[in-house]
């Protein structure tokens, strides 16, 4: 819909918003909504034309709003809320986090879930028919979103002064991440929603786990493990040499990838790729704050040439194109893989807690292109964009960013991840915490169905290292001191979390459409040997720059000068 229209929309919806006013029908929400909700299916639904609802109270009116304690209100008020519901939860009404909120707060919401194979249709739709709601839960608005709702149609409001008057625990969360705060502020300077920040490693990096069986029975200790690619590469070879599973056959496959695509598997591009000295195939930004291009730098055509002489080789699966989470989990169960990615190793080997142990976490490699030190990337970044934000119609701002903000507390965010003590969990006799266990329902499942909609969904709060560490799980706290040791010192990101103007994410997604596409098949081709790197490299470089590569990493540099200067 054109802006225009857009406009005459919402301005008749603000028609209709003072005449309900007039007939005394006011609340958070706006008394007789521009989009009333109904009940649908357990939630309540925007956008539809009938129902309406008897809200008592505006926040913030005759002294109803506290900017201290609870509860947030002193009258009740309503505030219609729309986030992604994820199949594991149970409907959001019932679950006990929101329930807790509002008894805690004094603020009820009314919910309009939609399920997430069509939340990004219904979630557009809600805008451009101006049924919108007064806040976005768990909403995924990516950066873009963010843009063209926040700074260019002004239906997102800059939550800058809320936070500043009235969220010390986000402003806390941004004073111990750093660069966290620039990478959720917008290009005009407005923060127009609040991410959801894991500060715990382990949830962000890549977790490659080698078999530990086989390094018993090739007598490689946890302090022989590979730390440059040579011996990385001699390892694989008595892997698939040595027989190390004892069965008397060459049916080894030494290094595994889930992900059937070699750009996309986190094992080459966060351990192999930067040991080249290229933290990305694609675009990232080195130590000097200048961004490239991977596939462009002169050492990743010996990077495809090391993987090459791995597939040559059969050290890294030939059937990597095919392979996914279920086929690579089968194989390793029937103990023929050596070395892949799992976020525990009882995930993909036949092992229990105890025999995990002796599973251990790969090491960083270095090589003569690093200058001997070790370096790795890590795939994922701590920071969720776009969980929470309020819109034009919600009337009680402050009273959602109070409300908000506690979930930045170590308490908030402990509770809408894990619920009350003595529901989910309960404190061991070691002092950490540990699962209470539910008759007839799995962790998750009842996690998700009874208590929380962060259970599939990305909510706003804040996750400290030492929430991760608290649990009672031996292998748990292997995991993160092994990360913490092994990985951590060591790892650089890839690109951070950035914005760009409308007209330059419009044209990054014209480039990159056939770009990666062009990417994923002429790298796949150099691995298996379709296309000879030699010989081929020109021409693939030719095709990258006429594909406009380089216009690319120019949009990219102006985003990340934004950043890097918001960051200072």
């Amino acid at each position: 819909m054109k802006k225009q229209q857009k406009k005459r929309i919402r301005s008749l919806g603000s028609i209709l918003l003072v005449l309900a006013m007039a007939f005394g029908l006011t609340a958070c929400g706006g008394g007789e909504k521009t989009s009333p909700v109904v009940e649908n299916g357990g939630e309540k639904e925007a956008g539809d034309t009938t129902g309406k609802t008897d809200e008592p109270g505006t926040a913030g009116a005759d002294g109803n709003f506290n900017e201290e304690g609870y509860p947030i209100v002193n009258e009740a008020v309503t505030v219609r809320i729309m986030g992604l519901k994820h199949p594991i939860q149970g409907e959001w009404k019932d679950l006990k986090f929101f329930q807790k909120m509002e008894e805690m707060t004094g603020i009820s919401l009314e919910f309009d879930t939609p399920a997430l194979d069509v939340f990004e249709e219904k979630k557009s739709l809600a805008i451009t028919g101006d049924t919108y709601p007064d806040v976005f839960f768990g909403g995924m608005l990516n950066t873009n979103q963010q843009v063209e709702w926040g700074m260019t149609e002004g239906i997102l409001i800059p939550l800058n002064d809320l936070i500043d008057k009235y969220a010390p625990n986000v402003q806390a969360m941004f004073e111990a991440n750093p660069g966290v705060k620039a990478s959720v502020t917008a290009p005009d300077g407005n923060i127009y929603a609040l991410p959801q920040i894991n500060a715990a490693p382990i949830a962000y990096t890549a977790p490659v786990w080698y078999n530990g069986s086989w390094l018993k029975a090739l007598n490689v200790t946890e302090d022989q493990l590979p730390k440059d690619l040579d011996a990385f590469y001699d390892l694989l070879v008595r892997f698939r040499k040595e027989d190390p599973n004892g069965n008397g056959a060459e049916d080894e496959i030494p290094l595994s990838l889930v992900s059937g695509d070699i750009l996309g598997s986190e094992t080459t591009e966060c351990f192999i790729l930067p040991a080249f000295g290229i933290n990305g195939s694609k675009i990232y930004v080195d130590d000097n704050g200048v961004v490239k291009y991977g596939a462009m730098e002169e050492n990743y055509k010996e990077y495809l040439k090391y993987l090459k002489k791995l597939y040559d080789e059969k050290l890294l699966d030939n059937d990597f194109a095919t392979a996914d989470s279920v086929s690579v989990t089968a194989q390793a169960k029937d103990n023929q893989v050596g070395l892949t990615i799992a976020a525990i190793p009882q995930n993909m080997w036949d092992v229990d807690t105890e025999q995990a142990k002796e599973y251990p976490i790969i090491r960083v490699l270095s090589s003569e292109y690093t200058g001997g030190k070790p370096v790795c990337t890590y795939p994922n970044s701590p920071i969720q964009q776009g969980t929470f934000a309020i819109t034009d119609k919600c009337q009680c701002p402050e009273a959602m960013m109070r409300w908000v903000d506690y979930l930045y507390s170590e308490e908030g965010s402990l509770y809408i991840h894990y619920g009350d003590e003595g529901d989910f969990w309960e404190f061991a006799d070691s002092g950490l915490r540990k699962h209470i266990e539910h008759e007839g329902m799995a962790n998750e499942e009842y996690r998700g169905g009874k208590i929380t909609p962060d259970c599939g969904t990305p909510c706003p709060k804040w996750v400290r290292p030492e929430t991760e560490g608290s649990w009672e799980d031996p292998f748990q706290a292997i995991r993160i001191a092994t990360t913490d040791e092994q990985i951590v010192p060591y790892m650089k990101e890839v690109f951070p979390q950035t914005y760009f103007s409308e007209s330059d994410a419009d044209r990054i997604t014209v480039i990159k459409t056939d770009l990666d596409k062009y990417m994923k098949e002429t790298v796949a081709g150099f691995v298996v040997g379709n296309l000879d790197i030699d010989a081929q490299w020109d021409e693939f470089q030719a095709t990258l720059k006429q594909m406009n590569v380089e216009e690319l990493i120019s949009m990219y540099q102006t985003s990340y000068d934004n950043w890097a200067a918001a960051n200072k």
